[in-house]
């Protein structure tokens, strides 16, 4: 920096440099501080779920321990009742004395077949059967209960004979069914079917309510260049940003010093009215510096940040953009701003010079908002055409001075 540096140049800078820096420590401050999402626990919801269908499987098992045990009472009074259990009696020797009187001939065998009676049973067994793996996988089943399982499994084995198939075939099945089932203690059975729908009840109820509020947090997303390189990144831009601007804000500082050194000792035309022209378009020229940039990179930052938090792509996306669309802003607001500020930069380019020509005179020509139009002329010239058009506009304005000043002094 030197004092050809604008006090607005300096202020924009330091504007600048603030902004970025609360800017970047925001973005940053979102970005580490990100939460993952949270998500519901499918894992607890399957879980649950199948609880929910253990249950909804063993809960049908005590109605059909009670009916296995109904059915096997019924069938029990059926076999003692008619008899189709009973073995045939063996046929008696025929009397040694012919003479003897005959034996009275015994009732005709019962012939009905028995398995009819035994199916309900048998089905009864076959359904129970399929309580086993559920039940035992919630309660443990006692001694008892587990002897009782095994005569359940044993009396579901038994193969159903054919309708057709001889009385004999039908009742020994019946017995085996009849056998299997009377050696256990069903109550046991039952007692263990209802514990077992008890408690798997309550296990899916229980699931139920902690997967209503089971959340799982997901992992916060990579991105294509990682967490930490993709932070570093934006931080890296932003920071270049900021030396962009302060290095275009030196060199044109320099350029300024570089273009006006020649004609400092300008005494004669047409030096001295190059010096005054050379004053005129510096002054005419927009402000050094990059503050659009490094503002722009700041803000794009902050909101990519708000928007892609928990995604650190997002923000180099952000601080790219907004370094285009801050330069894009600074061009428009330049070109709008260079015409109202041209008067009081060139007066302090003057100041610090001290041309031959006053550049004082050469504005007092200008009228107030006419500024526009003036350097739309003026800076279509040439170096030698501004430099007389200069001289020419500052003695102008003295003759004007002079000739006031005489008309005031005759009056």
């Amino acid at each position: 920096m030197n004092e050809y540096t604008r006090r607005e140049e300096v202020r924009w800078i330091l504007v600048s440099a603030v902004v970025l820096v609360v800017c970047v420590a925001g973005a940053l401050g979102l970005l580490l501080s990100a939460k993952p999402s949270v998500v519901p626990d499918e894992e607890a919801r399957a879980e649950a779920k199948a609880l929910r269908a253990r249950a909804d499987a063993v809960a049908r098992c005590p109605e059909s321990a009670k009916d296995l045990r109904k059915e096997l009472g019924l069938f029990r009074e059926f076999s003692d009742t008619s008899g189709v259990l009973k073995e045939p009696e063996p046929d008696e020797p025929p009397p040694q004395n012919p003479r003897a009187p005959r034996p009275k001939p015994k009732p005709p065998e019962i012939a009905a077949p028995a398995w009819p009676g035994a199916k309900p049973t048998h089905e009864r067994a076959r359904a129970m059967l399929g309580c086993a793996e559920p039940a035992t996988a919630v309660v443990p089943p006692e001694a008892k209960a587990s002897t009782a399982w095994k005569g359940v499994e044993k009396a579901a084995d038994v193969k159903a004979p054919g309708n057709d198939a001889a009385p004999s075939a039908q009742r020994t099945s019946a017995r085996e069914v009849l056998t299997a089932l009377e050696s256990v203690d069903l109550g046991a059975l039952e007692a263990h079917v209802t514990e077992a729908s008890r408690e798997a009840e309550a296990a899916a109820k229980l699931a139920e309510e902690r997967a209503k509020g089971a959340v799982v947090e997901q992992p916060l997303p990579r991105g294509l260049l990682g967490r930490e390189v993709a932070v570093a990144a934006g931080v890296l831009l932003s920071l270049l940003a900021l030396l962009v601007s302060f290095f275009s804000l030196r060199a044109t500082s320099l350029r300024r010093s570089r273009s006006l050194a020649p004609y400092r000792k300008a005494t004669r035309p047409p030096e001295r009215g190059l010096q005054a022209a050379t004053i005129l378009r510096l002054a005419a020229e927009p402000s050094g510096g990059e503050p659009g940039l490094v503002i722009g990179a700041g803000i794009g930052g902050v909101i990519a940040g708000l928007v892609g938090r928990t995604d650190p792509d997002w923000y180099v996306a952000g601080v790219t953009a907004g370094l285009l669309a801050g330069l894009l802003i600074q061009i428009v607001l330049r070109s709008a701003g260079q015409p109202k500020h041209f008067r009081e930069r060139a007066l302090a380019l003057a100041d610090i010079e001290k041309p031959a020509v006053p550049i004082v005179l050469v504005l007092s020509t200008v009228h107030p908002g006419a500024e526009e139009e003036f350097l739309s002329f003026f800076l279509k010239l040439s170096p030698s055409e501004a430099a007389n058009a200069v001289e020419k506009l500052a003695n102008q304005a003295e003759e004007q001075i002079l000739a006031a000043a005489d008309a005031q002094a005759l009056g």
